[in-house]
């Protein structure tokens, strides 16, 4: 299922209907290449759902990214991907997991929306997660989670 899930992820990408955030404009209408996406790192801590209350949005969670690599932002699951695709998969992490920005409901009768913004650490909520294998051609896991969960962000430029 998740390969089933990363192809469509992937083909998304390439036709033009997939984008990631700040400025990293993945395609639109037609196909356009890619933009190049850079995995900066993890965060140096990790947080739950709504950073223990010091978080209220995606931008504040982007901060988090920027104060720890200029220029960053929490990297989207379709920016993940996209290094996969453009073949710059050894600078992601071996192993672990890490959140992600979904930027759309992972389901439409559970609260599978990053959180709520970002915004809820509760296990009532939830986010997505990517999990790090560890094994060359198979980071490719992304998952919902709980949002109580503290997890690290990945960051993206």
């Amino acid at each position: 299922m998740k390969r089933i899930l990363m192809t469509i992820m992937v083909l998304l990408l390439f036709t033009g209907s997939a984008f990631a955030q700040s400025g990293s404009l993945i395609g639109v209408g037609g196909g356009s290449i890619p933009q190049k996406v850079i995995y900066m790192g993890l965060t140096a801590a990790t947080y739950d759902g709504d950073c223990s209350g010091a978080c209220d949005s995606y931008d504040s969670t982007d901060a988090i990214c920027h104060a720890e690599y200029p220029d960053s932002h929490v990297c989207a699951a379709n920016e993940i991907g996209a290094i996969i695709a453009q073949g710059d998969e050894a600078t992601l992490p071996v192993t672990g997991d890490c959140w992600v920005n979904a930027f759309h409901p992972g389901h439409t009768t559970t609260p599978a929306n990053d959180c709520s913004g970002w915004s809820d650490g509760t296990f009532e909520s939830f986010a997505t997660i990517w999990i790090f294998d560890g094994s060359v051609g198979s980071k490719d896991a992304s998952f919902l989670t709980f949002c109580n969960e503290s997890k690290n962000f990945a960051c993206c430029k």
